[in-house]
């Protein structure tokens, strides 16, 4: 207990900054989580740019131009 009360001192203005703000990495710790997901499913691609196109499909990004 001693161990964790010493933590919650030596970090208090971090946690009352976290607190007070409305950001969040949320977002971007799915995204990396979704690119370490594929890469591991995927054993590899013939490209970079097909590794990337479905990345980009998987999360939205991806906007089909009409042209």
């Amino acid at each position: 207990m001693k161990t964790s009360l010493n933590t919650l001192r030596e970090f208090k203005e971090y946690i009352k900054n976290t607190l007070e703000t409305n950001y969040s990495n949320g977002v971007m710790e799915r995204n990396n989580n979704t690119c370490k997901l594929i890469k591991r499913v995927a054993f590899g691609f013939r490209n970079f740019k097909n590794f990337k196109a479905r990345i980009m499909i998987i999360i939205n990004i991806f906007r089909n131009v009409k042209e």
